[in-house]
């Protein structure tokens, strides 16, 4: 993260820049990923409250390669190939069989 003219941090060496419903997600170049916005269903992987206006990195992940924002969760695959999923899971679309919500990065199981 860099800091600008007005003092406020903002992201810099973005690889892919991700929105989903209400939130966003970037994945940067060194392979850190950062999310803000709503967090309703714990999409942006974080316990924190409701909102986030500013990007926050989730310290839960790999360095990630590649990332998806969906209307209720996230996910990412990793530097080893690993897809990690959080959010929504009412409906199992977590893929850990499991039918739970969750802000932690959970394994894809197959």
């Amino acid at each position: 993260m860099i800091q600008n003219s007005t003092g406020i941090q903002t992201l810099s060496e973005i690889k892919e820049l991700k929105a989903g419903t209400e939130y966003s997600m970037a994945i940067m170049k060194n392979g850190d990923t950062y999310t803000w916005g709503s967090n309703e269903n714990s999409k942006l992987g974080t316990t924190q409250d409701n909102y986030t206006v500013y990007p926050k990195k989730n310290e839960q992940t790999n360095p990630s390669i590649f990332g998806a924002a969906g209307p209720n969760n996230t996910g990412i695959i990793d530097e080893e190939g690993y897809v990690y999923t959080w959010g929504l899971g009412k409906y199992g679309n977590l893929g850990n069989r499991l039918y739970n919500t969750t802000s932690e990065p959970v394994l894809y199981a197959y």
